[in-house]
């Protein structure tokens, strides 16, 4: 009975990394999409020297990469669409 109980609690916890993994592979992890986020918002701040509002995070599961859509707080109808490694679009 012992060792039929070590079997189920080994395939149990396989099964709950496997599904751990799954869904991280398709949403990504939402303590890492807000601190890119936080990332370049910075970066942008920097850059164009006025403040960023950060509109939406997201995670690319097709190539992997954490990005946000930001809008400067001065002129609310412009929006930089940003990923991690690129160069910002104005949209």
């Amino acid at each position: 009975m012992i060792k039929r109980t070590k079997w189920l609690v080994a395939f149990l916890a396989i099964l709950i990394l496997f599904v751990l993994w799954a869904v991280t592979s398709f949403t990504g992890l939402p303590w890492k999409e807000k601190r890119v986020a936080g990332q370049l918002e910075a970066h942008l701040e920097e850059e164009y020297q006025q403040d960023f509002e950060l509109k939406t995070s997201y995670f690319n599961f097709k190539d992997g990469r954490y990005g946000g859509v930001f809008y400067p707080k001065k002129i609310q109808e412009w929006s930089f669409t940003q990923m991690k490694g690129t160069a910002p679009i104005n949209i």
